[in-house]
């Protein structure tokens, strides 16, 4: 709550200011990062960049803050966010120091809160660097291999139908197509109106793209033919097969960021399982009610 009002009140409040509506001398990405690069030869996350009251903030803190940031707010105009980030970093200094002057970090809420934060802070870094020890580029390749690259090659085709209600209309059709052209009779016949609109064009699709009496008619057919009646839960079907081809298998660099985070939250799990595995954990006795935890008193004492 502190923090979502330092924050309304810092760089938030920099959204009203007119460099955020334009900024037309704004440098170059390329720029940007060679200042930071050059920056970087002399500042560190150590070096100190205000004090509030002899309590030194440094670069570290406000970079650390930054990384919080909504990405909406860190795009944004980067004079003014350090600015803002500065200031609230000096009123939470000042607030903390006041804080510790009147001893609230001996109070038992603070106490809780304070091992709260050191907990999910903890629990957050150690998974996250356990899953980047894991999610190599060896694993996603590997997981690559195994899903997509050995897969079998799948098929697609484009067909064009036209649907009526009664096989014997399907039957009609069929004969009429002896001597006229497709696409015409599926525009004049067709209860499928947005395909028979386009001469019966279904477009490409795969086999599980359609209901099954329907794809297992249309994948039989040669190149050019078209099929008896076919019966599905819309009506009777003349399919004429239009064209096949092999589906081409998307590449790593295509699906890459796919598997990182698929394998991410696999190895989270596999990490959480292995911790809880190796461990003893037992309940206590007795249990006291569920409900109990709507008690303000048990974190407050």
């Amino acid at each position: 709550m502190i923090r979502q009002f330092l924050m309304a009140g810092s760089v938030l409040a920099l959204l009203s200011g007119p460099s955020f509506a334009q900024d037309a001398a704004a440098p170059t990405a390329e720029a940007t990062q060679a200042a930071v690069d050059e920056a970087l030869k002399t500042f560190t996350g150590d070096s100190v960049v205000a004090t509030a009251d002899g309590h030194e903030i440094k670069l570290g803190d406000l970079a650390l803050a930054f990384s919080g940031l909504n990405p909406q707010l860190s795009a944004l105009s980067p004079d003014e966010v350090y600015a803002g980030l500065k200031d609230q970093i000096v009123t939470e200094t000042l607030l903390a120091a006041a804080a510790d002057k009147a001893k609230l970090g001996d109070e038992p809420e603070t106490k809780r809160r304070l091992e709260a934060v050191r907990r999910a802070t903890l629990a957050e870094t150690y998974i996250a660097r356990e899953i980047d020890n894991r999610l190599t580029d060896e694993a996603v390749k590997a997981e690559y291999d195994k899903e997509i690259g050995a897969a079998p090659v799948q098929e697609e085709v484009r067909a064009s139908h036209i649907l009526v209600e009664t096989e014997e209309e399907a039957k009609a059709v069929v004969e009429r197509l002896a001597k006229e052209d497709f696409a015409e009779v599926a525009k004049a016949e067709s209860t499928d109106k947005g395909s028979g609109a386009e001469g019966g064009d279904l477009g490409w699709f795969t086999a599980e793209v359609m209901v099954p009496e329907f794809s297992e008619a249309a994948f039989k057919l040669e190149k050019g033919a078209t099929s008896a009646p076919v019966k599905s839960q819309f009506g009777w079907h003349v399919i004429r097969l239009d064209d096949r081809r092999e589906v081409e298998k998307p590449s790593l660099e295509q699906v890459g960021g796919f598997i990182r985070q698929r394998l991410a939250q696999k190895f989270a799990g596999e990490i959480i399982e292995e911790l809880r595995g190796a461990a003893e954990v037992k309940d206590a006795e007795p249990q006291p009610p569920a409900a109990i935890l709507r008690a303000q008193e048990l974190f407050q004492k």
